[in-house]
């Protein structure tokens, strides 16, 4: 059971099965985060295109999916800033 804690008391609901709910992986995450804060998939896109530059070598696989992750990180807060800049 997980208990949600507020200003206006606790509130005890149950606990999400433990499934990946479709998300395979990190970068899979957060590229759904970044389009529910509105990101396209054109600007998804680019954001890891850019990190297709010839002179880069990843030496492991966790090192291009933080790389990854970070791009993805990137277009997710924009999204962010541009939703309170937005907001009057």
């Amino acid at each position: 059971m997980l208990v949600l804690t507020h200003s206006r008391g606790s509130k005890a609901v149950p606990s999400l099965p433990s499934s990946n709910f479709g998300i395979d992986n990190k970068v899979d995450l957060f590229k759904q985060m970044a389009r529910i804060v509105g990101a396209s998939s054109s600007e998804i896109k680019e954001a890891l295109e850019a990190l297709a530059k010839p002179h880069i070598i990843y030496a492991t696989p966790q090192e291009r999916e933080n790389e990854e992750i970070q791009a993805l990180a990137k277009v997710f807060v924009d999204k962010i800033k541009g939703r309170s800049k937005a907001v009057p």
